[in-house]
């Protein structure tokens, strides 16, 4: 795709939103597992 060669900034963006998010959903997960074996 063209616009990869042309907007090299916003794909650093688009990394760093995936990392930021994979990062939340992964506290997310833990804090999940440690509900979840709270209850049990």
């Amino acid at each position: 795709m063209a616009l990869e060669k042309t907007a090299p900034a916003a794909k650093n963006n688009e990394l760093q939103k995936v990392a930021r998010l994979l990062g939340g959903s992964r506290i997310l997960a833990r804090r999940l597992s440690s509900a979840l074996d709270a209850h049990e």
